[in-house]
């Protein structure tokens, strides 16, 4: 014998019941306004699972739930082995097992799942809804931080008809346009915005000697526009909007990211993969424009000089760390071109 709630299936009304297994096989249920023998046969138990309590199924749409799990399974006997979830959970070792499992699950699933994710749905982005991302974002830079560039107009000029040469034989060289601007808040700092635009600061151009070393700058930009490391970077940090947009299958609503956009810009920095991309990304096409990558380490020179190993909060250095390795790598590239030029 148990007792249980009995619902009659046509109302929120519970009454308290006791049940009884009989021996013709029927259950017998007695309680305040009720008195029914119901086929055991045709009652269905759900699976015994920890300490939770025990619903019995009646028919015609009635049910008991009870949390004498013991009495239950002695009532129905044939169901006494439960549901496997019930039978694991008895097992300490299995209990232990299942919830290192559970851990390094979640951690494969933050540190491989969704960045394939957000590279997946980033892949999905129209060119257009791209474009469109990089305007917002330039235009809440220039409502924030960006101010008119103190360049001559002239000097302007020439750097963008040198990028514009530089970048016509790129596939999509049509997107790709540089804009210069005074930036005093955030200081030597260059970066890439979705769809193709450039941004140089004056402080920055500052510290060029020469639109070779412009370029190189500029080709390590490209690169990441090219590998769409903007939007794969804040996609990999928005969990919840990259899982809901892919699996929605609603890539335009992607174009929210267009607000953290700015904040990776200027305070963010992109991951050591990232980077090597856009550096070998930047060797490769200087070498193919007839300019050594040597240019690409002078520059970075330049700035560890400036900021040092580590960077500073509001430079290029900061969002784009200048490393030995960075420079070395730089220079092993300009040994091979200069190999490949004898």
């Amino acid at each position: 014998m148990f007792d249980g709630n009995y619902f009659n299936g046509r109302d929120s009304r519970m009454v308290r019941v006791s049940c009884d297994a009989m021996f013709d096989g029927s259950l017998a249920v007695r309680g305040n306004d009720v008195e029914v023998s119901i086929p055991r046969a045709s009652i269905r138990v759900t699976p015994r699972l920890a300490r939770t309590h025990r619903t019995l199924y009646l028919p015609g749409g009635a049910q008991i739930q009870s949390d004498n799990n013991d009495a239950v399974d002695a009532a129905f006997p044939d169901r006494r082995a439960g549901g496997i979830a019930d039978r694991l959970e008895r097992h300490p070792q299995v209990v232990t097992a299942s919830v290192i499992v559970t851990i390094v699950a979640l951690v494969c699933a933050f540190a491989f799942g969704l960045p394939w994710l957000a590279d997946r749905l980033a892949e999905r982005i129209p060119l257009s809804v791209e474009q469109r991302i990089g305007e917002q974002t330039l235009s809440t830079l220039r409502r924030v931080v960006l101010k008119p560039s103190k360049l001559a107009a002239e000097r302007q000029a020439e750097l963008k008809e040198r990028f514009a040469t530089f970048v016509q034989n790129i596939p999509g060289a049509e997107k790709y346009q540089v804009e210069f601007f005074d930036a005093p808040a955030i200081g030597a700092n260059a970066f890439a915005l979705p769809g193709g635009t450039i941004v140089f600061t004056d402080a920055l151009m500052g510290m060029i000697d020469n639109d070779d070393e412009f370029v190189a700058v500029a080709a390590h930009e490209v690169g990441h526009e090219r590998y769409r490391h903007v939007v794969r970077s804040v996609l990999r940090e928005s969990a919840v909007a990259i899982v809901a947009a892919f699996f929605a299958a609603d890539v335009s609503s992607a174009s929210t990211v267009v607000v953290a956009i700015p904040v990776f810009l200027l305070r963010n920095s992109y991951s050591r993969t990232f980077e090597s991309e856009a550096d070998d990304y930047a060797f490769k096409e200087l070498a193919a424009h007839n300019i050594s990558p040597r240019v690409f380490a002078d520059a970075m020179r330049k700035f560890q000089k400036e900021y040092g190993e580590d960077g500073a909060a509001d430079a290029y250095i900061s969002s784009h760390p200048v490393t030995s390795e960075r420079i070395a790598r730089a220079e092993a590239a300009a040994d091979e071109f200069d190999k490949a030029k004898r």
